[in-house]
Formats: C-alpha cells, sequence, structure tokens
C-alpha cells in the first residue's frame, strides 16, 4: 500500500482479494487466482507475475492505529477500531464501504472509552469477538497493569445494526466455533482459563465468567 498511510498493521484473504489495513486506510487487492500459468507448451509451466493486482483505497481516512488484534471478520463483514478517531468500524464493499458503527447513538461514549484507553498505561489492547448463536458482535477495551483504568465490552447486535448493551466480561482474546463462543482471561487466580459463552437457566451461573462474578 501507499505509504503515506502508515505501516500496514493488519494483512489478510479476504474473499477473492488481499484486505490491507494500515495505520490510517484501509484497501483491496485483486490476487492472481492462477499462481501457475501453463505455457504454449503444456510440458512447461511458467511462474506469473500478475500475484497481486493494484490497490484500491476506500473513502475515509480510517485504520486500525496500533490496534490489529482488534481485527475480525464475519461474513463479509471487516469490523475494526481506530482509536487515534476514537471509532469502531464495520467495512464492506457491497453495503457501502466502510461504516463508523460506533457513532449509531454511542458516539460520546466510544469517545470516552477510547479516550480512557488513551490515557491508560500498562498494555493496552483492543479485541474483537463473535457470538454465531446471538449473531453479536463484541469489543473489549482494556489497559493491563493499570489498576486505575476500567476495562470494558460492548456488544453489538449484527441483525438489527444497533448496539444493545454494556457487559462485565473484558477477556483478553475471544474465539468462536461450532455456533459457540469462547473468551479467555489471562489471570493466574481464575480456575478456568475459557469459558464457553452459553446461556443456560443456571441461576448461580449468571453474569460470572472465569470463575469470577
Amino acid at each position: 500500500g501507499d505509504w503515506k498511510y502508515g505501516p500496514a498493521r493488519y494483512i489478510e484473504n479476504y474473499n477473492d482479494d488481499l484486505i490491507c489495513i494500515q495505520q490510517n486506510k484501509l484497501s483491496l487487492a485483486g490476487v492472481g487466482k492462477d499462481i501457475l500459468e501453463t505455457a504454449r507448451d503444456a510440458s512447461f509451466v511458467s511462474v506469473s507475475r500478475n500475484v497481486v493486482g493494484a490497490f484500491k483505497y476506500y473513502s475515509g481516512d480510517y485504520g486500525v492505529d496500533n490496534h490489529p488484534e482488534s481485527v475480525l471478520i464475519v461474513d463479509g463483514d471487516v469490523f475494526f477500531a481506530d482509536a487515534s478517531r476514537r471509532k469502531v468500524l464495520k467495512f464492506n464493499p457491497q453495503s457501502g464501504g466502510i461504516s463508523p458503527i460506533s457513532d449509531k447513538g454511542l458516539a460520546n461514549l466510544f469517545d470516552s472509552y477510547f479516550e480512557d484507553l488513551e490515557d491508560a498505561t500498562g498494555v493496552k489492547k483492543v479485541v474483537s469477538g463473535f457470538d454465531p448463536k446471538t449473531d453479536t458482535y463484541y469489543i473489549t477495551l482494556h489497559a493491563k497493569g493499570d489498576s486505575g483504568h476500567t476495562d470494558r465490552t460492548v456488544g453489538y447486535d449484527m441483525k438489527i445494526d444497533r448496539w444493545m448493551s454494556k457487559y462485565t466480561f473484558t477477556p483478553d482474546i475471544y474465539l468462536h466455533q461450532n455456533r459457540l463462543m469462547y473468551s479467555a482471561l489471562n489471570k493466574p487466580s481464575f480456575d478456568a482459563i475459557f469459558y464457553r459463552h452459553d446461556d443456560n437457566d443456571a441461576q448461580d451461573n449468571r453474569c460470572k465468567f472465569y470463575t469470577a462474578a
């Protein structure tokens, strides 16, 4: 990508393209589907030089700043956080490109959250997760090693494009598999490393994560 937009923080396959999210910009580049091309003589092959095409930059000077761990790709939607601009973004080329979903009713809240993260000490991370059962996207902002910082998690309903709630769990990492979401908190004092986010009717298990209330 163009270096005027800062270093490339995140590069990944995206459908048939290559997505590149720099510090201040997002772009897509076409990738040659046939790396090996048959020459005129069928007994020989030649390596294609047309591997990566030109990058297409999308409007909006949004990138991942210093938080590539915030990027999450789910069913063609790309979620990421731009901490310097205090925004949470969703990208999909089929639905208008980049959209600052943090502006949907929670612009002031996220502005405050990112400001607090900027002022924090310790190891700062912005991690994303997805719950397939509820079609909910989660974003967590935390600063490890700063006892004065309040870690926060907010959930976004992908079906109705609306922020739903704040949550008490603030994991270090998310993952999802077989229509279930898991998260983990790296804290030796907790007995459980991974927590499975699967609703049940046990009264003593509600709002408890990593064996902590």
